[in-house]
């Protein structure tokens, strides 16, 4: 039988709280108010947020409640120690990771500041409270048919065509001014020939996947750089499918997380240069090329 996110939770408390000694548990839903030792009382796990890839966030919500002696001054600086203990082995996870098996692939472990709950009914004991998250990713059941977008990094046949989509949930156009100014995501300008050649502009959006290829290659590029992109539907096209393609500016941006218990952002933006209607081949190694029929018109954009 395949562990559940509450065991491989609880078995890593566990873990921490052998380091401590002396403390009970954890216990599933349950405390012993006259004894040392820690509750773990989960919420469940929730989606919250999908990407192109199929790759959906999920984070399981759960709260410590910790017992602890309590009747002297010193026993009370130890239990909030121990409490503050927890939020550093919390960040020490994040940083080097949990196994999660098949139920997902670990991303982040965060814990919130204990504080006091209540007094024990016997008066020795108080009962301290913090919450937690876990944040891991996992693949969707069934996945749907989308777009997909496309960028050639490299030169001639050894160009490499890597997919925007692990990471990526969102997509906006915007239809540029004649006498408008671009700028990357730093607020520096784009030359001036390229305002003259593009009218569109296309920003991507999503978390930061450090594991994906296109997200390294475009962090990689310290300034905006002209790169081959193609737009098709369906599945990937061994036999040649339907597309369009040409010319873009690309910048990446990683932005800082908004909270402790969020991942880092990341926001691609492309000026489209040219467009043309074509059709598009990739071989499995990721090599690949795109043969142009004729110029798109008006009608005929993205």
């Amino acid at each position: 039988m395949n562990q559940s996110i509450l065991q491989i939770l609880k078995d890593a408390i566990g873990a921490w709280l052998q380091e401590q000694g002396g403390i009970a548990g954890p216990f599933i839903d349950y405390t012993k108010e006259n004894t040392p030792c820690v509750g773990l009382f989960p919420t469940g796990e929730q989606r919250i947020g999908a990407d192109w890839a199929g790759n959906e966030r999920w984070s399981y919500d759960f709260t410590i409640q910790l017992v602890q002696d309590a009747f002297e001054e010193q026993q009370r600086l130890d239990s909030e120690a121990l409490a503050e203990s927890f939020s550093r082995w919390a960040q020490k996870i994040s940083m080097e990771g949990l196994e999660l098996g098949e139920c997902g692939s670990f991303e982040s472990l965060w814990a919130g500041n204990g504080h006091l709950l209540y007094p024990a009914q016997d008066g020795q004991n108080f009962i301290y409270e913090w919450t937690g998250k876990l944040c891991y990713r996992r693949q969707a059941a069934q996945k749907q048919a989308r777009p997909r977008w496309l960028f050639g990094f490299g030169p001639g046949e050894d160009r490499s065509w890597l997919e925007c989509a692990a990471g990526i949930c969102k997509m906006t156009r915007q239809e540029m001014q004649a006498d408008g100014f671009l700028f990357d995501f730093f607020g520096r300008p784009f030359p001036a020939d390229a305002l003259r050649q593009t009218d569109r502009q296309i920003d991507f959006s999503g978390w930061v996947c450090a594991e994906d290829p296109f997200q390294q290659a475009a962090l990689r590029m310290r300034e905006p750089q002209q790169v081959s992109w193609v737009y098709y539907a369906g599945p990937a096209p061994a036999q040649g499918a339907p597309a369009r393609g040409g010319e873009c500016l690309l910048c990446a941006w990683e932005k800082t997380a908004q909270g402790p218990e969020e991942p880092p952002e990341i926001q691609i933006r492309i000026f489209l240069l040219s467009e043309t209607k074509g059709h598009f081949w990739q071989e499995e190694n990721g090599t690949g090329f795109f043969l142009p029929d004729y110029p798109v018109g008006e009608g005929g954009r993205i």
